[in-house]
């Protein structure tokens, strides 16, 4: 039996919900802070921005959250030379984040030429956890689900950690630095992350 919270797919119907999850949990991170640097615009904007990502995720990937909805996790399958087609994204995270679009576009080109594309994986797009909820499970219990599934299938995985804190986590579920870190104003740092599936033992 794994470790934290149950772990459940979720619905279109929480979607408004787990959007406020995300905007919540992103608030204070480093990157996010970067190219959206005053507070009160970084609290009305990058919630739209996030949904826009929960959304696709909804439509093409994996959500993945709790009982409680207290956290989400957006997951992606990469297949080899075909990455996830964003352009249907690009209006509504240009209304999302207005005069601060270009500031993200030039970073989703730094992850866009960090990103592996020569095997198929698992993309850790985005989680998020309420940060009354942080520090009690909930994000590795998220990660954990999907990659157990991983695992069963033998499919690697990848992320990009925006923090020192989530890149500990990551690296105790397996984690390992990946190509280079990517440098952004204010000190930022985001750093892409790879994981290899792990072989599940043989019963015989």
């Amino acid at each position: 039996m794994s470790d934290g919270p149950k772990v459940v797919a979720a619905i279109s119907e929480d979607s408004e919900h787990l959007a406020d999850v995300l905007g919540r949990a992103f608030q204070d991170d480093p990157v996010s802070a970067s190219w959206l640097p005053d507070t009160q615009e970084r609290a009305r904007r990058q919630r739209g921005f996030l949904k826009a990502f929960l959304d696709e995720a909804m439509a093409m990937g994996l959500v993945h959250t709790t009982p409680d909805r207290d956290g989400v996790a957006l997951w992606l399958t990469i297949e080899p030379d075909h990455p996830a087609e964003e352009n249907h994204l690009d209006q509504p995270v240009r209304d999302a984040l207005g005069p601060y679009y270009e500031g993200f576009a030039l970073l989703g080109e730094q992850m866009g030429a960090s990103h592996p594309q020569d095997r198929a994986h698992g993309y850790l797009q985005f989680i998020g956890v309420e940060p009354e909820r942080q520090n009690r499970g909930i994000g590795s219990a998220l990660i954990r689900h999907r990659l157990a599934e991983l695992d069963a299938i033998d499919m690697p995985a990848y992320l990009e950690s925006s923090s020192e804190r989530n890149f500990a986590l990551y690296e105790r579920l397996g984690f390992r630095r990946t190509g280079s870190a990517i440098h952004l104003p204010n000190e930022a740092v985001m750093l892409p992350m790879w994981r290899d599936p792990v072989t599940q033992p043989s019963d015989q």
